[in-house]
């Protein structure tokens, strides 16, 4: 610790040092202090007399040392140009110095901080490189983790449709863009119509959409619309989503992956590229890429319409331990340990101390 302060003090030496020469030049930087501070046709004696009354006419390190002892003692000497003590000078201009230094320091703090932030906050992320976006590139923050409840749910597990056990425990994985909320549940419309008005909003790419729904939802949807299975639902979205060819063939990423398979002749959407503009086409044509997962417990008729796809679900059970995992040390007293005993005096039963 001694070595470290040492060291530490030692350098803020150097860099005093340092400052204090660098400080001293400058007045030297332009040329003579003499010839630029007296007028032009100033003779050679008033030249000379300027610099003995100045101390300018001394070597170079007598002047040095000189300022160094006035500086040690907050001396700063006179102002050349304004004929007065220069710490007057100073202190009117320090507030302003202050502000400037301060806002500059800020400034700095901000743009240095930000990418970084940016990167812990997102994850992974070089701007310019995996982060293009001027308001958020969602890619990167659209992730969420949530926990289906299968109790609840009227229409059985989402693992289990996907052919895995009910008593398996399985992490599903999606990918997507878009979320929208359902914002609160319809008055007078289902929640099967408020989810097709929300499809709308999307691009439809290969029937690719997720709902993720409260299971009052689900049960609303069972008991008061009739839809006893998920499949039932996906097949009546699939039917009823209908948006106008031109709406579905100017979206970028459809035109740039669905318009090849058009041009090659792949059906409906050949067909699609053909019609006239306006006419209405059912792009969510696939209902098996819909996918419904119930998530909650049941305090809010409230589901989220994504365009999320389901790439792959796994097992994780052989990962899971088949023991429970127990520290080697006692818990109990590691956070509560036991009050040490005392010793009694036989006499007058006081602890000795």
């Amino acid at each position: 610790m001694r070595a470290y302060i040492a060291g530490r003090l030692a350098t803020a030496i150097l860099v005093v040092f340092g400052v204090s020469v660098v400080s001293f030049f400058l007045t030297f930087l332009t040329g003579d202090p003499a010839e630029i501070m007296l007028p032009p046709g100033a003779t050679a004696a008033q030249i000379e007399k300027f610099r003995a009354e100045w101390g300018f006419a001394d070597p170079l390190p007598v002047q040095y040392w000189r300022f160094l002892k006035r500086a040690v003692h907050g001396d700063f000497g006179v102002s050349l140009r304004h004929g007065q003590s220069s710490l007057p000078l100073i202190a009117a201009r320090l507030p302003a110095t202050l502000q400037l230094t301060v806002t500059a320091m800020l400034l700095a703090i901000v743009l240095a901080l930000s990418p970084t932030l940016i990167t812990l906050t997102l994850g992974n992320t070089i701007l310019g490189e995996t982060f293009l976006g001027s308001q958020g590139n969602n890619l990167n923050y659209n992730n969420m983790c949530v926990a289906e409840n299968e109790e609840k749910s009227v229409w059985g597990s989402f693992h289990v449709q996907k052919g895995f056990r009910p008593e398996e425990s399985v992490v599903s994985l999606f990918r997507g863009w878009s979320f929208i909320n359902s914002m609160g549940a319809p008055n007078r419309r289902g929640a099967h119509e408020e989810t097709a008005i929300m499809l709308k909003a999307f691009q439809g790419l290969r029937s690719m959409a997720t709902l993720v729904m409260d299971p009052l939802v689900a049960k609303g949807l069972k008991d008061n619309h009739g839809f006893e299975t998920k499949e039932a639902l996906c097949q009546w979205l699939s039917e009823n989503v209908r948006i106008p060819a031109k709406q579905y063939w100017e979206a970028d990423v459809v035109s740039n992956l669905m318009l090849p398979l058009a041009q090659a002749g792949v059906e409906p959407y050949a067909t699609w590229l053909k019609v006239p503009d306006d006419t209405l086409i059912a792009p969510w044509n696939e209902p098996e890429n819909i996918n419904i997962v119930i998530v909650g417990g049941e305090t809010n008729p409230l589901w989220l319409t994504t365009d999320l796809a389901h790439t792959s679900s796994a097992s994780i059970d052989k990962w899971r331990p088949q023991t429970a995992i127990r520290p080697s040390y006692n818990v109990r007293y590691y956070f509560f340990p036991a009050p040490q005993k005392k010793e009694i005096d036989e006499d007058c039963g006081c602890p000795i101390e």
